[in-house]
Protein backbone atom coordinates (compact mmCIF):
# COMPACT_ATOMS: atom_id res chain seq x y z
CA UNK A 1 0.00 0.00 0.00
CA UNK A 2 1.29 3.47 -0.90
CA UNK A 3 0.66 6.22 1.63
CA UNK A 4 0.39 9.72 0.16
CA UNK A 5 0.80 12.90 2.14
CA UNK A 6 -1.93 15.40 1.43
CA UNK A 7 -1.32 19.16 1.32
CA UNK A 8 -2.89 19.56 4.77
CA UNK A 9 0.02 17.64 6.30
CA UNK A 10 2.66 19.63 4.41
CA UNK A 11 1.08 22.89 5.51
CA UNK A 12 1.13 21.80 9.14
CA UNK A 13 4.81 20.85 8.89
CA UNK A 14 5.73 24.30 7.56
CA UNK A 15 3.91 25.86 10.51
CA UNK A 16 5.63 23.80 13.22
CA UNK A 17 6.62 25.75 16.34
CA UNK A 18 9.43 24.92 18.75
CA UNK A 19 7.42 22.15 20.41
CA UNK A 20 4.72 19.78 19.27
CA UNK A 21 2.56 17.34 21.23
CA UNK A 22 1.30 13.96 20.07
CA UNK A 23 -2.45 14.61 20.59
CA UNK A 24 -2.42 17.67 18.31
CA UNK A 25 -0.35 15.81 15.72
CA UNK A 26 -2.79 12.90 15.77
CA UNK A 27 -5.67 15.20 14.86
CA UNK A 28 -3.84 16.18 11.66
CA UNK A 29 -2.88 12.54 11.09
CA UNK A 30 -6.52 11.40 11.26
CA UNK A 31 -7.64 14.10 8.83
CA UNK A 32 -4.78 13.22 6.48
CA UNK A 33 -5.24 9.45 6.33
CA UNK A 34 -8.92 8.93 7.19
CA UNK A 35 -10.53 12.09 5.87
CA UNK A 36 -12.09 15.00 7.70
CA UNK A 37 -15.64 15.46 8.94
CA UNK A 38 -18.02 14.59 6.16
CA UNK A 39 -21.74 13.98 5.70
CA UNK A 40 -20.68 10.59 4.29
CA UNK A 41 -20.36 8.41 7.39
CA UNK A 42 -18.89 4.97 7.95
CA UNK A 43 -21.38 2.11 8.04
CA UNK A 44 -23.16 1.68 11.36
CA UNK A 45 -20.79 0.12 13.92
CA UNK A 46 -20.68 -3.63 13.74
CA UNK A 47 -22.79 -4.49 16.79
CA UNK A 48 -25.80 -2.50 15.60
CA UNK A 49 -25.27 -3.34 11.93
CA UNK A 50 -25.59 -7.05 12.68
CA UNK A 51 -28.15 -7.14 15.48
CA UNK A 52 -30.08 -3.89 15.18
CA UNK A 53 -30.00 -1.04 17.70
CA UNK A 54 -30.70 -2.14 21.27
CA UNK A 55 -34.25 -0.96 21.92
CA UNK A 56 -35.13 0.37 25.40
CA UNK A 57 -37.92 -2.25 25.45
CA UNK A 58 -35.85 -5.09 24.00
CA UNK A 59 -34.96 -8.06 26.14
CA UNK A 60 -31.57 -8.23 24.40
CA UNK A 61 -30.07 -5.55 26.62
CA UNK A 62 -30.93 -3.61 29.76
CA UNK A 63 -32.86 -0.37 29.59
CA UNK A 64 -30.94 2.84 30.22
CA UNK A 65 -28.22 5.15 28.95
CA UNK A 66 -25.47 4.41 26.45
CA UNK A 67 -21.89 5.51 27.06
CA UNK A 68 -19.04 5.67 24.56
CA UNK A 69 -15.33 6.12 25.24
CA UNK A 70 -12.95 8.07 22.99
CA UNK A 71 -15.59 9.69 20.85
CA UNK A 72 -13.36 11.18 18.14
CA UNK A 73 -15.51 13.28 15.84
CA UNK A 74 -18.82 12.14 17.34
CA UNK A 75 -20.02 9.85 14.54
CA UNK A 76 -21.10 7.13 16.97
CA UNK A 77 -22.94 9.60 19.20
CA UNK A 78 -24.74 10.97 16.16
CA UNK A 79 -25.93 7.50 15.11
CA UNK A 80 -27.08 6.72 18.64
CA UNK A 81 -29.01 9.97 18.89
CA UNK A 82 -30.59 9.50 15.46
CA UNK A 83 -31.75 6.05 16.62
CA UNK A 84 -33.69 7.67 19.44
CA UNK A 85 -31.42 6.73 22.35
CA UNK A 86 -29.85 8.85 25.07
CA UNK A 87 -26.06 8.72 25.02
CA UNK A 88 -23.00 10.36 26.50
CA UNK A 89 -19.36 10.29 25.49
CA UNK A 90 -16.04 10.34 27.33
CA UNK A 91 -12.79 11.42 25.71
CA UNK A 92 -9.43 12.64 26.97
CA UNK A 93 -8.86 14.83 23.90
CA UNK A 94 -9.82 18.51 24.40
CA UNK A 95 -10.15 18.91 20.62
CA UNK A 96 -12.59 15.98 20.36
CA UNK A 97 -14.59 17.27 23.32
CA UNK A 98 -14.83 20.76 21.82
CA UNK A 99 -15.95 19.39 18.46
CA UNK A 100 -18.61 17.14 20.02
CA UNK A 101 -19.94 19.94 22.23
CA UNK A 102 -20.25 22.23 19.23
CA UNK A 103 -22.60 19.64 17.70
CA UNK A 104 -24.59 19.51 20.93
CA UNK A 105 -23.49 16.14 22.36
CA UNK A 106 -23.27 15.31 26.07
CA UNK A 107 -19.55 14.63 26.52
CA UNK A 108 -17.09 14.61 29.42
CA UNK A 109 -13.38 15.33 29.16
CA UNK A 110 -11.71 12.64 31.24
CA UNK A 111 -9.53 9.58 31.16
CA UNK A 112 -11.92 6.68 30.59
CA UNK A 113 -10.66 4.58 33.49
CA UNK A 114 -10.78 7.51 35.93
CA UNK A 115 -14.32 8.31 34.80
CA UNK A 116 -15.54 4.74 35.23
CA UNK A 117 -13.98 4.34 38.67
CA UNK A 118 -16.05 7.30 39.84
CA UNK A 119 -19.26 5.86 38.32
CA UNK A 120 -21.75 3.81 40.32
CA UNK A 121 -22.38 0.12 39.66
CA UNK A 122 -25.06 -0.66 37.08
CA UNK A 123 -25.16 2.81 35.51
CA UNK A 124 -25.26 1.98 31.78
CA UNK A 125 -27.20 -0.27 29.44
CA UNK A 126 -24.55 -0.20 26.71
CA UNK A 127 -20.91 0.89 26.68
CA UNK A 128 -18.94 1.17 23.44
CA UNK A 129 -15.19 1.37 22.95
CA UNK A 130 -14.48 1.47 19.22
CA UNK A 131 -10.76 1.51 18.44
CA UNK A 132 -9.78 2.32 21.99
CA UNK A 133 -8.06 -0.69 23.55
CA UNK A 134 -5.24 -0.91 21.00
CA UNK A 135 -4.03 2.49 22.26
CA UNK A 136 -3.58 1.27 25.85
CA UNK A 137 -1.12 -0.91 27.79
CA UNK A 138 -2.67 -4.28 28.51
CA UNK A 139 -2.98 -3.71 32.26
CA UNK A 140 -5.02 -0.59 31.49
CA UNK A 141 -7.23 -2.67 29.14
CA UNK A 142 -7.76 -5.20 31.93
CA UNK A 143 -8.85 -2.54 34.42
CA UNK A 144 -10.95 -0.68 31.85
CA UNK A 145 -12.84 -3.82 30.85
CA UNK A 146 -13.50 -4.71 34.47
CA UNK A 147 -14.79 -1.21 35.27
CA UNK A 148 -17.04 -1.30 32.20
CA UNK A 149 -18.46 -4.64 33.34
CA UNK A 150 -19.05 -3.24 36.82
CA UNK A 151 -20.88 -0.14 35.56
CA UNK A 152 -23.13 -2.10 33.18
CA UNK A 153 -26.63 -2.98 34.27
CA UNK A 154 -27.42 -6.73 34.43
CA UNK A 155 -28.10 -7.62 30.80
CA UNK A 156 -26.09 -4.62 29.59
CA UNK A 157 -23.57 -5.03 26.80
CA UNK A 158 -20.08 -3.88 25.90
CA UNK A 159 -19.30 -3.32 22.22
CA UNK A 160 -15.68 -3.07 21.08
CA UNK A 161 -13.94 -2.91 17.72
CA UNK A 162 -10.17 -3.11 17.26
CA UNK A 163 -7.59 -3.95 14.57
CA UNK A 164 -7.36 -7.64 13.70
CA UNK A 165 -3.92 -9.05 14.51
CA UNK A 166 -4.78 -12.11 12.40
CA UNK A 167 -4.43 -9.95 9.29
CA UNK A 168 -0.69 -10.00 8.55
CA UNK A 169 -0.61 -6.67 6.72
CA UNK A 170 -2.47 -5.04 9.58
CA UNK A 171 -0.26 -6.59 12.26
CA UNK A 172 3.04 -5.93 10.45
CA UNK A 173 2.52 -2.44 9.01
CA UNK A 174 -0.89 -0.77 9.01
CA UNK A 175 -1.37 -1.02 12.78
CA UNK A 176 1.88 0.86 13.36
CA UNK A 177 0.95 3.70 11.02
CA UNK A 178 -0.86 5.26 13.99
CA UNK A 179 1.90 6.42 16.37
CA UNK A 180 -0.51 6.32 19.34
CA UNK A 181 -1.12 2.57 18.98
CA UNK A 182 0.32 0.51 21.83
CA UNK A 183 -0.23 -3.13 20.86
CA UNK A 184 -2.73 -5.20 18.90
CA UNK A 185 -4.94 -7.55 20.92
CA UNK A 186 -5.53 -10.93 19.22
CA UNK A 187 -9.16 -12.03 19.13
CA UNK A 188 -8.73 -15.04 21.49
CA UNK A 189 -7.00 -12.79 24.05
CA UNK A 190 -9.85 -10.27 23.86
CA UNK A 191 -12.35 -13.08 24.40
CA UNK A 192 -10.43 -14.22 27.47
CA UNK A 193 -10.35 -10.62 28.75
CA UNK A 194 -14.14 -10.34 28.45
CA UNK A 195 -14.75 -13.64 30.23
CA UNK A 196 -12.20 -12.87 32.96
CA UNK A 197 -13.94 -9.57 33.72
CA UNK A 198 -17.39 -11.14 33.98
CA UNK A 199 -18.76 -10.55 30.46
CA UNK A 200 -20.19 -13.43 28.46
CA UNK A 201 -19.19 -13.16 24.80
CA UNK A 202 -22.35 -13.27 22.70
CA UNK A 203 -21.09 -12.12 19.27
CA UNK A 204 -17.78 -12.00 17.40
CA UNK A 205 -17.45 -10.29 14.02
CA UNK A 206 -14.50 -10.13 11.62
CA UNK A 207 -15.04 -7.01 9.53
CA UNK A 208 -13.63 -4.58 6.96
CA UNK A 209 -11.75 -6.73 4.41
CA UNK A 210 -9.58 -5.04 1.81
CA UNK A 211 -11.28 -3.93 -1.45
CA UNK A 212 -11.87 -6.71 -3.95
CA UNK A 213 -9.37 -5.15 -6.37
CA UNK A 214 -6.52 -5.85 -3.90
CA UNK A 215 -7.24 -9.55 -3.40
CA UNK A 216 -5.14 -12.33 -4.89
CA UNK A 217 -6.11 -14.14 -8.10
CA UNK A 218 -6.70 -17.89 -8.26
CA UNK A 219 -8.48 -17.99 -4.90
CA UNK A 220 -10.17 -21.20 -5.98
CA UNK A 221 -6.84 -22.84 -5.06
CA UNK A 222 -6.60 -23.72 -1.37
CA UNK A 223 -3.15 -22.20 -0.81
CA UNK A 224 -4.03 -18.95 -2.58
CA UNK A 225 -7.29 -18.74 -0.65
CA UNK A 226 -5.60 -19.14 2.72
CA UNK A 227 -2.85 -16.65 1.85
CA UNK A 228 -5.42 -14.15 0.60
CA UNK A 229 -7.33 -14.40 3.88
CA UNK A 230 -4.16 -13.78 5.91
CA UNK A 231 -3.15 -10.75 3.85
CA UNK A 232 -6.37 -9.16 2.60
CA UNK A 233 -9.05 -10.56 4.89
CA UNK A 234 -10.80 -8.69 7.73
CA UNK A 235 -8.72 -5.77 9.00
CA UNK A 236 -10.75 -5.37 12.21
CA UNK A 237 -12.83 -7.48 14.52
CA UNK A 238 -15.65 -6.57 16.86
CA UNK A 239 -16.93 -8.28 19.98
CA UNK A 240 -20.09 -7.96 22.04
CA UNK A 241 -20.20 -9.13 25.65
CA UNK A 242 -23.10 -9.15 28.11
CA UNK A 243 -23.18 -8.79 31.87
CA UNK A 244 -25.35 -11.69 32.93
CA UNK A 245 -25.55 -11.52 36.71
CA UNK A 246 -27.31 -9.25 39.22
CA UNK A 247 -24.50 -9.91 41.71
CA UNK A 248 -21.33 -7.76 41.88
CA UNK A 249 -18.95 -8.41 38.98
CA UNK A 250 -16.02 -10.61 39.92
CA UNK A 251 -12.91 -10.46 37.75
CA UNK A 252 -11.32 -13.90 37.76
CA UNK A 253 -10.15 -14.52 41.33
CA UNK A 254 -9.86 -10.86 42.17
CA UNK A 255 -10.94 -7.39 41.16
CA UNK A 256 -8.64 -5.00 39.27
Amino acid sequence: MVYRKKPILRRSIRGISRTRDLPSMRGTFISNFRGGSSPVRRPMPTGWRCTGPPSPTSNRVARGDLAGHWMGRGKWLRMVRESGHRAMGVDSSPAAIEQCREIGFDVTESDALKFLRSTEDGSFAVVSAFHVLEHCPFEYCLNLTYQIARTLKPGGVLLIETPHAGNLLMAAEQFWMDPTHNRPIPLPLMEFLFEYCGLGVIHRFEVNPRPESEHLPLRELDLASRLDLLLYGPQDYAMMGRRQSDSPVQAGRGQP
